[in-house]
C-alpha cells in the first residue's frame, strides 16, 4: 500500500499540488470597516478567565463560588459562541451572565439562611 502511495506520487504533476488562490478581498471600503475579527472560543476563554473569577469573587465572597459561577457562565458563552463572537464585546456578555449568576447564588444563600435560623428557632421551642 505505501509503494502504491509513493506510485501515485510520481505520477502527479505541479497542477495537482497547487492550493486554489485564496478569495479575492472585498473591494468595498466599508465592507471591511465593519469585518469582525474571529477569535477562537479557547482564545477568549484564556483571556477572559482571571478578570471574570475575580470580579464574581469580590461579589460573591467565595472563590470556590466564583469558579463555579464563572464556569457556568462560560459554559452557557461556549453554547451561543457563534452569537456572542459577533459582539463588540463579548467579555461584557459573558460578565454579565456571571454577575446574574452571582446575584442569584447569593438570593438562594440568604434564603437558605433565613430558612435554616427559622428552623432553628422552632426547633428550640420545642420540648426536649
Amino acid at each position: 500500500m505505501g509503494m502504491d502511495h509513493d506510485l501515485h506520487a510520481e505520477r502527479r504533476g505541479p497542477a495537482d499540488t497547487e492550493r486554489d488562490p485564496a478569495p479575492p478581498a472585498s473591494t468595498d471600503p466599508l465592507a471591511s470597516a465593519f469585518e469582525v475579527p474571529t477569535r477562537s472560543f479557547d482564545e477568549w476563554y484564556r483571556g477572559e478567565w482571571h478578570q471574570v473569577v475575580s470580579l464574581v469573587h469580590v461579589l460573591s465572597g467565595s472563590r470556590w463560588a466564583a469558579e463555579e459561577l464563572t464556569q457556568d457562565a462560560f459554559v452557557e458563552a461556549h453554547r451561543r459562541w457563534a452569537q456572542i463572537s459577533g459582539y463588540d464585546d463579548p467579555g461584557a456578555w459573558v460578565r454579565r451572565v456571571a454577575v446574574n449568576r452571582a446575584r442569584s447564588w447569593g438570593r438562594r444563600r440568604g434564603a437558605e439562611a433565613r430558612a435554616y435560623t427559622k428552623h432553628v428557632g422552632r426547633s428550640r421551642d420545642l420540648p426536649a
